[in-house]
């Protein structure tokens, strides 16, 4: 994580901001976000993920927010 640019640090400063509930890590490239909370089985079957690996920040946050919206529709957020 030492050799992330200007750039990636400060997307990864605005995703652990907007997504509190997610730890968010780059690891060789590949920009991860865990949840601090282990989904329950009901979430799990609306989708909800315990971990997500994409590409690059703004995909993350892309995929984060889908998960956001699972949680808002479940009422959990």
């Amino acid at each position: 994580m030492d050799e992330l640019t200007i750039r990636e640090r400060a997307h990864l400063g605005a995703l652990e901001v907007t997504f509190p509930g997610w730890r968010i890590s780059v690891r060789g490239g590949v920009w991860w976000a865990t949840r601090h909370a282990a989904p329950t089985d009901a979430q799990k079957a609306a989708g909800l993920c315990h971990q997500l690996a994409r590409w690059g920040p703004i995909e993350l946050a892309d995929a984060l927010t889908v998960q956001l919206g699972i949680l808002v529709r479940m009422g959990a957020a």
